[in-house]
């Protein structure tokens, strides 16, 4: 699996870490941050922090990325 993030950026190392791929799979990350952003807080998420620490985030083989929310105590 190759993860292609920008230096520096916490989004896309927080991110990485919740991230699972298939071998040989290639994703830009970086790319990928307005757009999860921009649909998690549709769904409630206010920050990026708070997205990777509420869920987790997995790609498929095609490379599209889904979200899934996991709520702790079914509480924020």
């Amino acid at each position: 699996m190759i993860l292609y993030t920008k230096e520096g950026c916490k989004n896309c190392e927080n991110i990485k870490k919740y991230i699972k791929a298939v071998k040989g799979e290639k994703i830009e990350i970086h790319q990928l941050t307005k757009e999860i952003r921009t649909k998690m807080i549709k769904q409630g998420a206010d920050t990026m922090p708070l997205l990777v620490e509420k869920g987790m985030l997995l790609a498929q083989g095609n490379g599209v990325i889904e979200y899934l929310i996991t709520r702790r105590n079914s509480q924020i």
